[in-house]
């Protein structure tokens, strides 16, 4: 991700052992902003384009580039996945989005999930957050931290709070089987 220039994050999750989930299998979650999926189509920069297109060419213009992003995505997750998994190996793809994962008990609760690793500026703006935790910390304020910074940038859990502050929350977007923002790829 870091590579492509992509800002978000990604993380394993795995099903405890406890508990029989045939459908939640061991997954590399990866998620990203999708900066097309950020543009008001009612502002008045992309009403002067838009009114440039043919009106049949109106709704292209927003959704490309959205869906070409979703398909970079995508490949990113399966380069992830055949370089790590034996030659031959099946993997399933599946695109939910973030809101409708965070708030699943099955998702948050039941799984072990580890190795997050933030990229971009989503990596920029934790860390900062996380040294202004720790300034804090060391200023007299009782924060529950672990002894170095850098166990805290892969803490999920932590993240999962980050991300929530940042906005990244469940009814943030409308519930459209078309509209996805992260992709899991599983394994068999």
């Amino acid at each position: 991700m870091e590579a492509e220039g992509l800002h978000g994050f990604c993380f394993m999750r795995k099903p405890w052992e406890e508990h029989d989930f045939h459908h939640y299998r061991n997954a590399l979650i990866i998620c990203a902003i999708n900066p097309f999926k950020v543009l008001n189509e009612q502002s008045a920069s992309a009403t002067a384009v838009l009114e440039q297109l043919k009106e049949e060419d109106q709704s292209a213009f927003f959704e490309v580039p959205m869906y070409g992003f979703d398909g970079r995505l995508i490949d990113i997750a399966k380069r992830a996945v055949e370089e790590c998994l034996d030659h031959g190996q099946t993997a399933n793809l599946e695109c939910p989005l973030w809101s409708g994962m965070v708030t699943s008990m099955i998702e948050t609760v039941f799984h072990h999930l580890f190795g997050f690793r933030p990229t971009g500026m989503l990596r920029e703006a934790y860390s900062s957050q996380l040294r202004s935790l720790y300034s804090a910390k060391s200023a007299g304020l009782d924060i529950d931290l672990e002894l170095l910074q850098g166990s805290e940038i892969f803490n999920w859990f932590r993240a999962w709070t980050f991300m929530e502050q940042c906005g990244f929350v469940a009814g943030e977007v409308p519930d459209e089987t078309d509209d996805k923002d992260e992709n899991e790829v599983a394994d068999d």
